[in-house]
């Protein structure tokens, strides 16, 4: 992906309700009736926004307007945003809305490198702070191939002016 273009249209390749549906992607933040326009003007059924970074620009509430403005038109809009922001953007109370779908990114290099016994934790807060435990998964359970999008997939995206 152009790291200077700030928009991209394709098809929605990760698993999530909007796979498969004519997406603008959007690097960043960017003032919303120009993502908009741009998502309409395209036929596209669906925003994707990368690249969340608030800390950077310092504002969250900006953040919030800008997704709590484009949802108000009831096309769906996908935030992608690293898990540190996963407290931030439920404050956002986006998930009160139908049509946001998050996506909370882990990074986690080389999975094919551990071994067979590896779980994944999904843990909390703290001590029976916010969940009803603690989630495990097997990484053996979660990296199936039917969850795998390989890169060669990312790269059909058309940048647009």
């Amino acid at each position: 992906m152009n790291k200077t273009k700030r928009f991209f249209i394709g098809n929605e390749v990760e698993n999530t309700v909007m796979k498969g549906e004519r997406t603008l992607f959007v690097r960043g933040w960017q003032p919303s009736t120009e993502i908009l326009s741009r998502a309409l003007n395209n036929d596209c059924a669906h925003i994707h926004i990368c690249y969340f970074d608030p800390v950077k620009m310092k504002q969250f509430e900006l953040w919030k307007d800008l997704v709590w403005g484009l949802l108000q038109h009831k096309i769906p809009v996908t935030l992608d945003y690293d898990i540190k922001y996963a407290d931030d953007v439920y404050e956002m109370e986006l998930h009160k809305c139908e049509h946001f779908i998050p996506v909370i990114t882990g990074v986690l290099p080389n999975i094919e490198k551990y071994h067979k016994n590896t779980v994944f934790r999904v843990g909390d807060k703290g001590w029976r702070s916010t969940n009803q435990g603690v989630y495990t998964f097997p990484l053996s359970n979660m990296f199936r191939k039917g969850y795998l999008t390989p890169w060669k997939k990312f790269t059909n995206d058309k940048e647009i002016d």
